[in-house]
């Protein structure tokens, strides 16, 4: 893993731009995957989080692939989901205390059970996450046999408000992101 690539934003082979529900995307249009996998970003679960725009990025999935894709997501985002009336889906790490933060990877690890355990492809998911936060994600991911295709908003956007301050705009994501880089370089999580 290249430690200063896609910091805050993901450009990956493949990946088309696509319209729906007057949202913007970049994704891989031909994947074939029954499965969305989202990851957090930040704590908050209101209709201002970013983890409400991964919920509506589910759905809108969901539409443009026509059919109703099983996901793994996280509980911030499944209180989302359920506001817009959007099921089908399994909450990674439930039984973890609130308040209590859970890395990416253990977070993936649950995912890939999650997923086995209901006789999926692991082998081929959609990411639904934030686009600074895909790169890490899918690299995680695919050292955890997880390989996938980002399904990720193309503009920007970063919830100012949110309880987690690493969150709440480029200038404090960057250190952060580049320290968990060099962390799961250095221990081996990635390649």
């Amino acid at each position: 893993m290249k430690l200063f690539k896609n910091l805050t934003n993901y450009y990956g082979e493949g990946i088309q731009e696509i319209s729906i529900n007057n949202n913007n995307y970049k994704t891989n249009k031909e994947i074939t995957s029954s499965v969305i996998v989202a990851q957090s970003f930040g704590a908050s679960e209101d209709k201002e989080s970013y983890n409400f725009i991964l919920a509506e990025s589910i759905r809108d999935a969901r539409k443009f692939f026509k059919k109703d894709l099983f996901a793994v997501v996280q509980k911030e985002i499944g209180k989302n989901l359920e506001s817009i009336g959007e099921t089908n889906y399994a909450i990674a790490c439930e039984n973890v205390e609130e308040g209590i933060y859970v890395n990416t990877r253990e977070i993936l690890k649950d995912s890939r059970k999650i997923i086995w355990d209901n006789g999926l492809n692991y082998k081929s998911v959609l990411y639904a996450c934030h686009p600074a936060h895909t790169y890490r994600v899918m690299e995680i991911g695919r050292r955890l046999g997880l390989a996938g295709e980002p399904f990720i908003k193309k503009e920007i956007t970063w919830p100012e408000q949110d309880s987690q301050y690493r969150v709440r705009s480029k200038i404090n994501w960057i250190p952060r992101e580049v320290l968990a880089r060099a962390h799961h370089k250095i221990n081996g999580i990635v390649n």
